[in-house]
């Protein structure tokens, strides 16, 4: 994980980095799950909202988004 702009988003505030952080790993759990079950019930508006939720949060730690 490149926490580089998320230091520079956040003014080299570690607790703010470490914060943002902690929540993407607590919900991206939920968000692959809920991504999971809306693909599984054909609903994919639910699903392309958590996708996009997703990919916005790892674009802020640098990973790769296909």
């Amino acid at each position: 994980m490149d926490l580089n702009y998320l230091r520079q988003l956040f003014a080299h505030d570690d607790a703010m980095v470490a914060r943002f952080v902690g929540l993407f790993r607590e919900q991206s759990p939920q968000l692959v799950a809920e991504i999971r079950a809306a693909l599984d019930g054909a609903d994919f508006d639910i699903a392309a909202r958590a996708a996009h939720t997703l990919k916005s949060q790892l674009r802020y730690l640098s990973e790769p988004v296909l």
